[in-house]
């Protein structure tokens, strides 16, 4: 067998996208070409296209990497290493970034990157409703709201909330098609739970 890449790469449809050297690159399979973006520490393939990350910690969007670039958020605040996660949410992104602190939640939007969780993030997972994320640690499962809630219990927009905490280590969770309980895995049990405790 030949290793034909190191580090970075990631396989979408009929293209490969892989880092050397502090370059992207998009080999197409199809039409053996292959496309170049030059000073690239870590990058997200999406559907629509590759959210990257270039050595000034701009965070950027490209439709095609050969293509004009984006920029969504000029600075990030602290040295990122690798984008673990990414899902676009409306004229947003949220981006789970790995820093030498950890994996921490960030949205970004409006050329703003905001900080979302605060410890060090394992996951996280977008509500059907799109009105809520679910992030998670090894034992403990939060909520933000991405809207408001008008009906009880009453959200505002960027509330969070602790939805609970497990001694065994969560391993991934899933929201329910309802998008008021959640479905969360710890070693062999599934655990469902409703975000409103208020009956507990």
């Amino acid at each position: 067998p030949i290793s034909l890449f190191k580090g970075d790469f990631f396989i979408f449809e009929n293209t490969i996208y892989y880092l050397r050297d502090g370059n992207l690159y998009e080999f197409n399979f199809s039409s053996d070409k292959t496309k170049t973006k030059k000073n690239i520490k870590t990058f997200y393939v999406l559907k629509n296209g590759v959210i990257a990350i270039n050595k000034n910690n701009k965070i950027l969007f490209m439709a095609a990497i050969d293509g004009k670039e984006n920029i969504l958020s000029s600075r990030s605040p602290e040295r990122i290493i690798k984008i673990t996660r990414a899902v676009k949410k409306g004229d947003g992104y949220y981006l789970l970034l790995e820093t030498k602190k950890g994996n921490n939640l960030y949205l970004v939007q409006n050329g703003i990157l905001t900080k979302i969780s605060d410890d060090d993030m394992a996951g996280f997972e977008i509500s059907p409703d799109n009105k809520k994320i679910a992030f998670f640690n090894r034992n403990e499962i939060w909520v933000s709201w991405t809207e408001d809630n008008a009906s009880q219990p009453f959200r505002k927009k960027g509330d969070k909330e602790l939805i609970t905490r497990f001694s065994q280590a969560i391993s991934g969770i899933q929201w329910y098609k309802d998008s008021e309980h959640l479905m969360i895995e710890t070693g062999w049990t599934i655990n469902f739970i409703e975000l409103d405790g208020r009956g507990d």
